[in-house]
This record gives C-alpha cells, sequence and structure tokens, in this order.
C-alpha cells in the first residue's frame, strides 16, 4: 500500500465522509481524501485526482452511484470501488459487487472499512501481478504451448470474431467431458457448456469482448458432459491486431468446485463464529494468538490485525502468570478447563468471563493449540450481586420491622403511664424530670419511625416543616460526631418559607448527603450546608420538563472534596452504584435521597468537578399553611359508662397500664396474654363483653386469628387492632377483619380512649 492512498469519497453527507476518515485514521491508514456529490465533480477528480480507492453511497439524489461505477471502471478500470450505504439493501448489495464494486458497507460497520481498503488493493496488486504473468506467457508463446499440454488447467486461444479455437488443452476433456476436438468441430459448444443461468451474463460479456472489453477474471458454473454443474475460473486477456481491432482471447480455465465448496463452507463457519456473542481466540503454548473472532474484537476491544500472531494471551486477563500457567495446565491435562477469570480490556476495563479452554491436537495427535470461548458475564454478576443485596436489605427490613414491634411495645407503657405520673406529682424538680422522659420517648417514637422508614420503605406523615431547625440539628450532630478536620458553614435565610414533609425522612436526606461530603474530604475541608428561597419561572419550567413553576425552598449541600468524576454523574443515583469498597457502602444512600426528594415533589440539581468538590441543590416545593390561631380548649377524654372491655395482649405491662387507665375512666377490665386465653374469657362473659382491644402479634395464638375466632362468635363485636410495627397493617387487611380501627403503638391515652369510645358507640 502507498504510503499515502489517494481515496476519493462520493458522499452527499459530510458528517458520513468525516466517520470514514476517521475510521481510516484508527485503522492506521495515511491518506488523502477528496468529497465529491455531483457526477460533474465526480468524473473531473477521477481523472485529475486519479484516485487509488473510490468509496461511494449509490443512493445519492443527484446522482446514481450505480453508476458512478460504471463510468470509474472506465475511467479508472481496475481501481478498487467500494460501496458504502445505510439504505441499500442485500439484494442491491450484491448487485453492486458483481457490477465490479471491491466491497460492500453498511454504515453501521464502518469499523470495517480499513480492513476492507487494505483487502481491495491487496487484491488490485494480486490482479496486476497475473496480469504481467498473463502478458510473459503470451510472449513465450511456444514455451507456453509444451507446459499447457501438460497443464491440469484448460488453457486455451479463441479467434475473433468468429469464435472457433485455435488452441484447446487436453486437460479440457478431464474438466469438462469433452475432448479438444469436439471444440474445434463445434465452435458454438462453449454456449452448451455454460449454465443456463449465467448465459445472459455470457452474452454480455461477449459485446463487451467484441467491443474490445473484458474482466481480467471471472467464475461462472458449467455443466460437465456427464450433466453435473460445476464452477469453473477463467483469467484471460485480450489479443489485439496491429491495426488495433480485437484479434483473441488467450486464458487459462481452472475448475474451483471443490475450492468453491471448501470457501463457502470455511466463509459459512467464520461467519457463524463472527456471529456469535462470545470471545473465541486459539492460542498457541507461548500465548501467541493466531485467530480472534469479531466477539472476541467486541468484548476485549482489541482488533484483529493488533493481536494476531503477537504474545498477547495474557494481556486478556487480570491474572497473575502462574495462574494463566495453571489453566494451561490443566488445558493439558484433561483437554480443557473451564472457570472464571477477571479479564481486561484495550482501555483497561475490568471484567468478568467465564472461560473455556480446550485442547486443539495436530493430524498426528500432539498438542498443537488452545481453544478459548469467553463469555462476558460482568452483567449478570452486577445481577447477582444486586439481588444479593436485595436479599440482604429484605432480611434488615424484616429485622427492622421485628425491633421496631418489641420497641413499640417498650414504649407504649411509658407514653401512657408518664401523663398519669404528672397528674400526681405537683413537685417542680419531678415534673422537669417527667417532662424529659416524655421528650425521650417520644424521640424513641421518632426514632422507631425511621427505622421502619430505612427497613421496609414506609411513607411517613407529612406535616409543615421548617428546614431552618433541621438544619440546625444537622449542624449539632456534624459538631459533635464528625471529624474534627471538617470545617462547617451555615447558612439560612430569615425568612424561609416553610414546606410539607416527613422530618424523618428529610433528617435522612441531609445526613446522607453530609456523610458522603465527609467521605469525600478525608483530609478535611469545608462542608457548607444552606437554605434560601427561590422562584422558578415558566422560562426554567421549559428547560425541565418535569419542574412545575412555583415558589420552592432550596437546600445546599456543598464540600470541597475529591469531586465526582464526569463518567459517574449519570449513573450516581441509581440503586446499588458505589464507588467505595465492598465493606463501606451499600450504593443506596444517593437513590435513597433522589426518592425521598421525588416523594416530596422536588428535584436534585449536581454540579461537580473532579478535585473541586460537590454542590447539590435540592428544590422542595413551598407549602401553603393557615395563619396559627388561638388553640382551643382541649376537652377532657370521653369516659366510660361501666363497659365490660376485653384487653388482650402479651406485653404484661402493656395489659396493666392499659387496664389502670380503662378503670380510672369508667370501664371494667378483663385482660387476657395471649388468643386462646382470649377466646375462653370471652366464652365466660359473652354477654357482658361490649368491645375488644387486641394486639395483632402475639404468640400462641397471634391476633388475627383471635379476631376471626371472635367474630364467628359475635360477628358485631366492636374490635380495636393494636400493632407495635406501626402502619404496617393495611386497610384491606382491616375490612377484612372487619376491625372498626387500628390503633398503632406505641399510643397516649388520649388516643386509646377516642379510639375506644369511638368503636363502642359505632355498634
Amino acid at each position: 500500500m502507498s504510503r499515502n492512498l489517494r481515496i476519493l469519497i462520493l458522499e452527499d453527507n459530510p458528517a458520513d465522509a468525516e466517520l470514514m476518515t476517521r475510521e481510516l485514521g484508527r485503522a492506521g491508514i495515511e491518506f488523502t481524501a477528496l468529497r465529491v456529490e455531483s457526477e460533474k465533480d465526480f468524473q473531473l477528480q477521477v481523472r485529475e485526482f486519479r484516485p487509488e480507492v473510490i468509496l461511494a453511497d449509490p443512493t445519492l439524489p443527484a446522482y446514481d452511484g450505480f453508476l458512478a461505477l460504471a463510468e470509474a471502471r472506465c475511467a479508472c478500470p481496475g481501481t478498487p470501488f467500494i460501496v458504502v450505504s445505510g439504505t441499500i439493501g442485500e439484494e442491491l448489495a450484491v448487485e453492486a459487487l458483481k457490477k465490479g464494486a471491491a466491497d460492500y458497507l453498511p454504515k453501521d460497520r464502518l469499523w470495517r472499512l480499513g480492513a476492507a481498503i487494505r483487502q481491495a488493493i491487496e487484491a488490485k496488486r494480486l490482479q496486476t501481478k497475473a496480469k504481467r504473468t498473463e502478458e510473459a506467457l503470451r510472449r513465450s508463446e511456444e514455451r507456453f504451448r509444451r507446459l499447457a499440454d501438460n497443464a491440469r488447467d484448460v488453457v486455451f486461444r479463441m479467434a475473433l470474431p468468429d469464435g472457433h479455437y485455435e488452441y484447446i488443452s487436453p486437460a479440457v476433456t478431464t474438466i469438462s467431458g469433452y475432448t479438444p476436438e469436439e471444440f474445434y468441430r463445434t465452435p458454438k459448444l462453449i454456449e452448451k457448456l455454460i449454465h443456463p443461468s449465467w448465459l445472459p451474463r455470457f452474452y454480455e460479456q461477449w459485446t463487451e469482448v467484441m467491443n474490445g472489453r473484458m474482466p481480467e477474471s471471472i467464475e461462472f458454473p458449467y455443466i460437465h458432459k456427464s450433466g453435473q454443474t460445476r464452477w469453473a475460473h477463467q483469467r484471460s486477456v485480450l489479443v489485439f491486431d496491429e491495426h488495433g481491432r480485437v484479434a483473441a482471447i488467450e486464458g487459462i480455465v481452472s475448475d474451483v468446485t471443490e475450492i468453491k465448496e471448501s470457501m463457502e463452507k470455511i466463509r459459512d463457519q467464520a461467519a457463524l463464529l463472527d456471529l456469535t456473542q462470545d470471545a473465541i481466540v486459539v492460542a498457541d503454548f507461548q500465548g501467541r494468538l493466531s485467530y480472534w473472532n469479531k466477539g472476541a474484537e467486541k468484548i476485549y476491544g482489541w482488533a484483529e490485525t493488533e493481536v494476531i500472531g503477537c504474545l498477547a494471551l495474557h494481556q486478556l486477563y487480570q491474572v497473575d502468570l502462574e495462574e494463566l500457567a495453571d489453566c494451561q495446565r490443566e488445558t493439558i491435562r484433561n483437554s480443557r478447563y473451564a472457570g472464571e477469570l477477571k479479564g481486561r480490556t484495550k482501555s483497561g476495563q475490568i471484567i468478568m468471563v467465564q472461560s473455556r479452554w480446550t485442547l486443539m491436537r495436530d493430524c498426528s495427535g500432539n498438542p498443537k493449540s488452545i481453544l478459548i470461548v469467553d463469555t462476558d458475564i460482568t452483567e449478570k454478576k452486577k445481577i447477582e450481586a444486586q439481588f444479593l443485596r436485595a436479599q440482604r436489605m429484605e432480611g434488615i427490613g424484616r429485622l427492622a420491622s421485628g425491633i421496631a414491634h418489641d420497641l413499640n411495645n417498650v414504649l407504649t407503657p411509658i407514653l401512657v403511664g408518664l401523663p398519669m405520673l404528672s397528674d400526681q406529682i405537683t413537685g417542680e424538680p419531678q415534673r422537669r424530670l417527667l417532662e424529659t422522659l416524655q421528650s425521650s420517648a417520644a424521640r424513641g417514637v421518632d426514632i422507631v419511625k425511621q427505622v421502619l422508614t430505612f427497613g421496609r420503605g414506609a411513607e411517613g406523615q407529612k406535616s409543615p416543616v421548617q428546614l431552618r431547625y433541621l438544619i440546625h440539628e444537622m449542624a449539632k450532630i456534624i459538631r459533635e460526631t464528625f471529624p474534627r478536620s471538617l470545617e462547617l458553614k451555615t447558612e439560612v435565610a430569615d425568612d424561609l418559607w416553610t414546606i410539607s414533609g416527613d422530618v424523618t425522612q428529610l433528617h435522612q436526606v441531609l445526613m446522607n448527603l453530609c456523610l458522603n461530603a465527609s467521605d469525600a474530604m478525608p483530609e478535611g475541608g469545608l462542608l457548607s450546608l444552606a437554605a434560601h428561597n427561590v422562584r422558578l419561572g415558566e422560562d426554567f419550567a421549559r428547560l425541565n420538563p418535569d419542574v412545575k413553576p412555583g415558589r420552592y425552598v432550596l437546600l445546599e449541600v456543598t464540600d470541597t472534596g475529591c469531586g465526582i468524576p464526569p463518567d459517574h454523574l449519570e449513573k450516581i443515583f441509581d440503586p446499588f452504584f458505589t464507588t467505595k469498597g465492598p465493606d463501606k457502602g451499600s450504593g443506596l444512600g444517593l437513590s435513597t435521597v433522589l426518592g425521598i426528594v421525588k416523594s416530596h415533589d422536588g428535584f436534585i440539581q449536581l454540579d461537580s468537578r473532579i478535585n473541586q468538590g460537590a454542590h447539590f441543590s435540592i428544590f422542595l416545593p413551598a407549602a401553603e399553611f393557615p395563619s396559627p390561631s388561638a388553640k382551643a380548649k382541649s376537652s377532657p377524654p370521653p369516659r366510660g359508662r361501666g363497659e365490660l372491655i376485653l384487653v388482650v395482649d402479651d406485653e404484661k405491662g402493656i395489659r396493666a397500664v392499659i387496664q389502670k387507665i380503662l378503670v380510672e375512666y369508667g370501664y371494667r377490665i378483663l385482660a387476657a396474654g395471649d388468643g386462646i386465653e382470649a377466646i375462653d374469657l370471652y366464652n365466660q362473659n359473652r354477654d357482658e363483653i361490649r368491645a375488644a382491644l387486641i394486639d395483632l402479634v402475639m404468640p400462641v395464638m397471634d391476633g388475627q386469628s383471635t379476631i376471626r375466632a371472635l367474630r364467628k362468635l359475635k360477628p358485631n363485636l366492636p374490635i380495636i387492632a393494636t400493632s407495635g410495627r406501626g402502619a404496617g397493617f393495611s386497610a384491606d387487611e382491616a375490612t377484612s377483619l372487619a376491625v372498626h380501627a387500628f390503633l398503632p403503638k406505641p399510643f397516649n391515652k388520649e388516643m386509646l380512649l377516642l379510639f375506644l369510645r369511638q368503636a363502642i358507640e359505632a355498634k
């Protein structure tokens, strides 16, 4: 190939032409390219630019590419003409090849362009060499005749224009079944020999021959005298007389039936190997590669020309040489090896492959090479890891739910009992102590809600939230627990608007972002928390389709840490995506943040650069709340009228405190520690029991079974279900059990008395 290849590109789309030149550059071809898109320019540049290769789109709106092919073959015969198109079908592509195109490439496979050009140049070189050889043979006619009579291929000379054979070698009998004498006697025998499907092409080429034009080589089907269809390959030249008229055709005809069948089989096999998604590689025992399919190129990134003949096997795997040698030894010992290996692509990316090695032997049975088939299982491994993480999170959720249930059972007697103590204590120090206990118990309730939110994704109740207090609380946590090397700065607007949200979830958003910021500044830095009022107009909403115009509170978390790489920015909020080590992060923090912000009808913007920190902007819609009015005097809890209530709970402390409250407020109580005891008590007092308060989670016989049993005994008995699992009891379940209400633990005295009174009166 010349040092600077002249390439003429017939293409009306500059972008497509640019893609072609880029691919040629990637293929390592030095070239000078010229793009034209009209018939006039093409004809001019074929003469003046004298291209060595022509790349053409055959479907130009102003110029037929197939006409360009015909003109190129006339103006610069032998110049490789490669059809490059994104629209023509297989039939037109085959037609282009039949008309003399060197190759056809779809535009979505331009990565083959370099190889196609090299092949076309090489084919032209071989054709030129063959032509020179044939010229030499023509000049040595006598010597040629002696050799031709003993050649395996048919050597002939046909006089024109009548088409009789002046000479045809004896090999014609072996190839066609007819003797040379039969050809001499019957000039038209060739037309009988040609397969009917190829006769129109034969007549077309005969006309070309008579006009002084003939392809240097043709391949055609013919019918043997026995009736068998076979294939021949003819290489021929035209002989002109001293007046420049066509005088004869001289050529060589070979039977290529077996070669064609073998090549067809090889092409089919190669096509199948290239269609597979697996990498198929053949290497000798030193690691030198001798075969590399398209699947290997796709998985590992190296082109065939980059690895064939190179000692490159060790570059494919992220393992030490001894481990690779162990794979080879096992293959030699057992004729095969199978296992999972870490692969390494050309770009340095680490992948996981299922690798299967098979020992190849020569005709003598001696080990010759190793056939390797690698399947990329990187995504499969990621999915398996995500599935295991999901299972782990499910287990954590179940554990969190159980912990919440137990904590709520512990907190219920405290929250119910503390107000009763408050009524009995008059000393100021003791009352302050009780207030502290009540505050701590309420904080415990919030923690339980957070555990449920984390473990089961429970959606908390929204209420008016002032972010100022959340930021101040977060700042206190940062100063008390984060590394001392971290500097904290807060900036909150004095007139900050109120939002509607779940305090626990918003606290989780701030905590996750601050923890990530701290991890990004291991050597220390500045962490800034800020909140401001912003108004987003119609212009902003048009540029961001998911955003509604209006009033927002902007919460900003900024750090001066290592920043986020550009290729990670689009994946940073994906579940399980993490750049931390396997034991340092679940990859759920930012996906949880995004989920919470979206559930609050907000959105997030992220700006980050390497070594310049990260800036998270959380936009939360401001909410309108009525102005606070003077509190109405709270009415006292409703009292009972001597009704008998069945209380069923496996926690002794809860039974005791409920009994004390209900007795104090005018009720009578029957208490049971499990469902069986409850059914027994009901059977003994069925005419007197007016309502039942039943815990859903109990040993021996759970609350739901107890409720169903009581419903059979008395369908209209007012029943209140309780549970320490918070909001885990759905409305559908309540309907199916026909309970009057669900009272989540922990509850206070007022809630208990109100729910009970409503259930009794709703009977």
